[in-house]
């Protein structure tokens, strides 16, 4: 906003007019069709606090351009911490749709899995049609094969920072756990991934310290035949 000297007169209230412009605006909303070096971290985060209504900075960035049979682009946010309606699954919001940069939906939950619904992003394919509908994109091939991608990348995501960043990850698991868990009993295909991604307390931890299966089985005894829990 900016002052509007000439509206103002001594002894009234200022005017403002809102002052944007058409660049801006085209920036913010399709940011992830920009290139990733060219975009500061300060710009991802500011399209995340506005797009998403969070006052965080999010955990981690996933910025990608998927070609081949199926194009598009994708950015998701992983949070920092759980929302208080995250166990509502009926409150459960899917990712931003577009198409070509045309807006669709923001809640598709076609292309996230439940026990996923705490990411938050945008995905804008260039192969779907712009009429589009709810019914379509229920039974959309295309849907499914972009919702796959999706979930590979995010699970290859969660896996790096396990093993690259352990103290971030425990603090996520910590949020998030919960939920991931899920994944072990609905997506049978991912089974294996996920069950990477668990981590539990041990009687060798501090309260409230985790590790993965794949640690507590690297240190058990040779003699150790059971896991107790």
């Amino acid at each position: 906003k900016e002052k509007d000297e000439d509206a103002s007169e001594e002894g009234e209230d200022p005017v403002y007019k809102e002052v944007t412009t058409e660049e801006t605006l085209n920036s913010m909303q399709a940011i992830w069709t920009r290139n990733k070096s060219d975009i500061t971290e300060e710009e991802y985060h500011t399209f995340y606090k506005g797009a998403f209504h969070d006052y965080e900075d999010p955990e981690k960035i996933i910025h990608w351009s998927a070609e081949g049979t199926t194009e598009f682009k994708g950015l998701l946010y992983l949070p920092k911490k759980a929302p208080f309606d995250l166990f509502y699954n009926e409150e459960a919001k899917g990712l931003h749709l577009y198409v070509k940069r045309v807006f669709i939906t923001n809640d598709c939950k076609e292309l996230l899995p439940s026990y996923l619904r705490f990411v938050k992003g945008v995905v804008d394919s260039a192969d779907l049609s712009l009429n589009v509908s709810r019914e379509i994109l229920q039974n959309n091939p295309l849907i499914r094969r972009i919702g796959k991608n999706v979930v590979s990348k995010t699970l290859s995501t969660l896996k790096s920072m396990q093993q690259k960043e352990p103290e971030a990850y425990e603090a996520f698991w910590a949020e998030f756990g919960r939920v991931i868990k899920e994944g072990m009993h609905t997506d049978h295909a991912n089974k294996d991934k996920i069950s990477h991604l668990l981590q539990f307390e041990s009687n060798k931890t501090d309260a409230g310290k985790t590790i993965s299966l794949k640690d507590y089985v690297a240190r058990m005894q040779p003699d150790q035949k059971e896991i107790y829990f």
